[in-house]
Order: structure tokens, then C-alpha cells, then sequence
């Protein structure tokens, strides 16, 4: 069984959903080129459907896509810089999380008058909970491009070895962590389940309290929200997946940055660029994130560990 993520960003204003205001304004200023700003690669061929898509409706605009950037940071601070500039796109696609820095740092412009000069806004389909997602301080700078949501993938003939009801075993977190340490009982080196807590600078833990009804911060980003019961119920959840057994998969992460951490408890096998080191209470680690790594929690104990790495991925 294992937790999967994709990742979320947000338009700074949406060519899509807004063809008929955008083309209204620019054909009131005579342009006929658009520019759009956009982070990784991996998504490019993501916007060259919605681009072809617009061409079709507006066939006289001509859309242009700037080379992608390589992390969420460099997208803000390139889209920032160029609005310094004067040579801002028309489009930038941001993550959620900076959309208080696009906005306090004049990175993008509301699109409260657009939407309310597009006709049938009210039947496009973005409802409240989406539209929140674009808003800062009364004021839309954005409309969601794409939603994240975890998944669980699960060994249906492991369950059943195990014993376990496939219909029922994820009717609650309580369920699928028994249905877990069943299937490690199993033995032969069986692990009942996997949790990857790492990814995109703890992504899967915020989702996970964001499903518990928590949040990361404040409303207004100055005071840490996720030391409440939300976001204690998250960490126990994490520390019931991560005993005996458990690790960070059988490939070996790799993402920019650095990393390190101490353990407070159990015994914790250490494996990076290939080398392997088995770390005890109070022993430590640290090393560079590009460097081919995976953790694993040896013994008949769980192991605790306090780590941090940086930059933030996410």
C-alpha cells in the first residue's frame, strides 16, 4: 500500500477560463501575442493542450511560452523580477502557497474585473471552495489550474493472504494501519505499508492534516497552525506507519537541497550513493539531497527521528 501525490499550482489568470475577457482586453490595446510563465518542464505538455485549445477559440492571438523554470522559488522571483522590469507575462502559472508573496509583491495583477465582464461566469463550474483558492485579502489573483489529492495504492492478494477485507480495510486510518501490521506479520520481509513522507518538502503530511481539517499556518502566514489536535492526530498517524520495518521505498530519493537529523529512539539504517550506515540514539547525519538516498527502521522497535532539511522543496 503506498501514498501517492501530483502536484497543485495556480494561475495567476487562466487563459482558458477566461478566453472571452482576455481577448476582449487585448483586442481593445491591438496586441496579439501572449506570453505565459510556468514552473517545470514535466508540465509543458500540460500547457500546450490548454494553448491549442485557446488557439482554437482565438486563432488571431498568439500564445507564447516562456522556458520553464526549475523550482517554485525561481518562478516567483522570475515572475517578480520581471514585473520590476516591465517584462511580465501575461500569464503565470504560481503554486498556492506563494500566492500571499504574488500579491504582496505586486507579481501579478486581480482578476476581479475580468471575471465580472465574462459572460456565464456562474455556469463555468468554478465553485467557492475553488475560487478560494485564488483569493488573498477580498481580492481574486488567481484561478486553480489543478488540484492535488493523495492516493492510495494497495496489494489486493497481500490483504487476503493477510487476512484482511480489501472493501474495508481503508475505512479509517485506525483500519488501514491494523491492515498494515498484519501484512507485516506476514514475515519474508513483507512491508505492510509505506508513507512517503518526503515528498515535495513534506507534502504528504500536509495533505494529511489538511484532511483532518488543520492547517500549516495562520490565515494571514504569521504564527504556525499545525501544533494543534489536527496536527497532532498527523504526526501519530506518521509514527504508526513508520515502525518496525518501514522505510522510504525501495528507490532511492533524490531533489535538491540538504538534509539532517538526529535519532532520538530505535535504530535507523542510513543508506546514501550506496554506503550504509546504521544509526542509534544519538547518533546523527547529514548530506547533500541530490545524493541517492533511503531510510529504513531496523529491529523490533520504532525509531524517532528529528530532521530537517532545506531549502524547502515545496
Amino acid at each position: 500500500m503506498r501514498m501517492m501525490k501530483r502536484r497543485a499550482f495556480v494561475l495567476s489568470a487562466a487563459a482558458c477560463g477566461l478566453a472571452g475577457a482576455i481577448t476582449r482586453h487585448v483586442a481593445a490595446q491591438e496586441a496579439a501575442q501572449l506570453r505565459v510563465s510556468f514552473y517545470e518542464a514535466a508540465f509543458q505538455r500540460v500547457m500546450k493542450e490548454l494553448i491549442d485549445r485557446f488557439n482554437e477559440q482565438r486563432p488571431a492571438i498568439a500564445i507564447r511560452m516562456q522556458n520553464p523554470a526549475q523550482s517554485w522559488d525561481a518562478q516567483l522571483q522570475r515572475t517578480i523580477v520581471d514585473m520590476r522590469t516591465g517584462d511580465a507575462p501575461e500569464l503565470a502559472v504560481q503554486g498556492y502557497n506563494r500566492l500571499r508573496l504574488v500579491a504582496e509583491s505586486n507579481a501579478a495583477l486581480p482578476i476581479d474585473d475580468l471575471i465580472a465582464s465574462e459572460p456565464g461566469w456562474a455556469a463555468m463550474g468554478y465553485t467557492p471552495s475553488l475560487m478560494s483558492l485564488g483569493e488573498h485579502d477580498g481580492r481574486q489573483w488567481g484561478l486553480p489550474l489543478a488540484l492535488s489529492n493523495p492516493v492510495v495504492f494497495y496489494n489486493p492478494d497481500l490483504l487476503r493472504q493477510a487476512g484482511v477485507n480489501e472493501e474495508t480495510f481503508a475505512r479509517s486510518w485506525e483500519d488501514a494501519v491494523a491492515a498494515a501490521a498484519r501484512i507485516t506479520a506476514l514475515g519474508g520481509g513483507r512491508m505492510g505499508a509505506f508513507f512517503d513522507y518526503t515528498a515535495d518538502g513534506n507534502w504528504m503530511f500536509q495533505a494529511l492534516l489538511f484532511s483532518l481539517g488543520g492547517r500549516m499556518m495562520s490565515p494571514d502566514e504569521r504564527a504556525i497552525a499545525f501544533d494543534g489536535p489536527e496536527g497532532l492526530r498527523a504526526l501519530q498517524i506518521l509514527r504508526e506507519h513508520y515502525g518496525p520495518g518501514g522505510d522510504t521505498g525501495r528507490v532511492p530519493l533524490v531533489h535538491d537541497g540538504e538534509e539532517g537529523g538526529i535519532v532520538i529512539s530505535g535504530r535507523l539504517e542510513v543508506t546514501v550513493d550506496g554506503e550504509r550506515r546504521i544509526l542509534g540514539p544519538g547518533d546523527a547525519y547529514y548530506f547533500e539531497s541530490r545524493r541517492p538516498h533511503r531510510f529504513r527502521c531496523i529491529g523490533n522497535k520504532p525509531c524517532e527521528v528529528i530532521s530537517a532539511c532545506t531549502p524547502p522543496t515545496f
